[in-house]
């Protein structure tokens, strides 16, 4: 059991194996399942090892999931891989038997100016004022983690509603509207009459530089696009297997892998991805005597599926 109940939160669960067990929200993370390294163990056989995330965001929650169908919040499905804001009271069911009580304390202040409050229809909490500005929903998932930590994306579950998306640092953006051009106003432009001879001389290195990118090889240097990726992250799925069901070493290294790109630890999601390149490779899996290979039973396309995650784990490995 985690900390003390004077937190700000706790979650009770009412039916499933784990029945009358609470739980603290106190940290600002926390992660559900039946694995150890979980915050919230559960011992509900139909709970996956890392079920659901609950995050805690400036006096507010929102839960997370891998897979879908896999959450239920007050009876609306969670969709996969979104964080969806929960109302400061909810009934959320994980598998086919455990169901858990959220309590949040306060009011719910909401997310600076940056968020809605989106509690579910059967909720009769008042929306803050405020309304937030149009956000993009962003697709951008393969950043390397020097150069942006990557985070699910927060979305309502209303429809129509905007996305939100955390910051680098894991926090919620702030409204911030200031552009660079209000930042560092525009110097005034030199006076009139400047010499000709630079703006000859940028008209030529202008000229020189068009020339020299006609003369690079487009197909040079590539690299993998963030939306080949997308799609290869999307194809993976189909090779995850049933929630509840027995799963092969290759189908937990996988959903292993999501759960790490989840919480943006990039590192241990390709070291998953080339253990599975490793199990595809192997010499009973490469065998011509083996007409299933290591996927085939289970997706019903004997061989060919493994041809189908090789290509995606590729993608998913190329720089």
């Amino acid at each position: 059991m985690m900390g003390s109940m004077s937190a700000a939160a706790k979650i009770t669960v009412t039916a499933g194996p784990d029945a009358g067990q609470a739980y603290a929200l106190s940290d600002e993370l926390v992660h559900i399942g039946r694995a150890e390294d979980n915050q919230v163990v559960l011992t509900d056989p139909t709970v996956s090892e890392h079920q659901a995330s609950i995050v805690r965001r400036n006096g507010r929650y929102a839960i997370y999931s891998t897979l879908a169908g896999a959450i239920h919040v007050d009876e609306n499905e969670i969709p996969a891989e979104r964080w969806v804001w929960l109302p400061q009271e909810a009934q959320i069911r994980v598998g086919r038997e455990t169901v858990f009580r959220l309590e949040a304390a306060g009011n719910g202040a909401g997310v600076e100016s940056s968020a809605e409050s989106t509690p579910t229809p059967a909720s009769s909490r008042r929306r803050p004022k405020s309304n937030p500005p149009g956000s993009r929903r962003a697709r951008k998932r393969a950043r390397t983690p020097e150069a942006e930590r990557h985070v699910a994306k927060f979305i309502s579950d209303r429809s129509g509603a905007p996305l939100v998306q955390l910051g680098d640092d894991g926090q919620l953006p702030a409204l911030e509207l200031s552009e660079l051009a209000e930042e560092h106003p525009v110097e005034k432009q030199q006076k009139s009459g400047s010499n000709p001879l630079l703006l000859y001389g940028a008209m030529g290195f202008s000229i020189v530089m068009s020339l020299g990118m006609l003369l690079i090889d487009p197909n040079g240097a590539s690299t993998t696009s963030t939306a080949e990726k997308d799609l290869a992250r999307l194809e993976l799925r189909e090779f995850f297997g049933e929630n509840g069901a027995d799963l092969e070493p290759y189908q937990r290294t996988l959903r292993q892998a999501v759960v790490a790109h989840s919480q943006g630890d990039f590192a241990a999601e390709r070291a998953a991805y080339r253990s599975v390149l490793r199990m595809l490779n192997s010499a009973d899996v490469l065998d011509p005597g083996n007409p299933y290979g290591l996927t085939g039973r289970h997706t019903g396309r004997a061989r060919s599926s493994d041809e189908d995650l090789r290509e995606a784990l590729n993608t998913l490995l190329a720089e």
